[in-house]
């Protein structure tokens, strides 16, 4: 009986099965949250090229004479950007023939997976100056 037990215990440790699995549960994991974090900054990053684009584009629209008022701004940028940020705070001011727009919203709003919930306290700003044309 008891070299039965240590042959078990020999055959036990010299065993490769299940070597494999015991990687893939250990490095898997790691994996996964590091393509989680690279998505999430990699989509905030696009979301506020996204965002710093239409404000600058609003605010040629308002250079060119296309729109006419600073409410017009704020409205064009809501719609423009509803989708992406429905928090989003607007401001539009003409003064000294410029328009300067600015767009604060939550980190949160942009976080595809979460997984970089340290970071949802924080907000995220774009502002954009143009000298009116017209």
């Amino acid at each position: 009986m008891t070299n039965y037990i240590k042959n078990r215990i020999k055959q036990f440790w010299s065993a490769c099965d299940g070597s494999a699995t015991i990687e893939t549960v250990l490095i898997v994991p790691v994996f996964m949250l590091l393509m989680f974090v690279t998505v999430d900054a990699a989509l905030t990053f696009s979301n506020h090229t996204q965002v710093m684009r239409t404000v600058h584009d609003v605010n040629r629209q308002l250079s060119v004479g296309k729109l006419s008022s600073e409410s017009d701004v704020v409205s064009e940028i809501q719609a423009q950007l509803l989708r992406l940020s429905p928090n989003a705070t607007i401001t539009a001011l003409i003064d000294n023939g410029t328009i300067t727009s600015n767009v604060s919203f939550p980190l949160s709003d942009i976080l595809a997976f979460g997984s970089m919930s340290n970071f949802d306290e924080y907000t995220l700003n774009v502002e954009a100056t143009n000298y009116i044309e017209y």
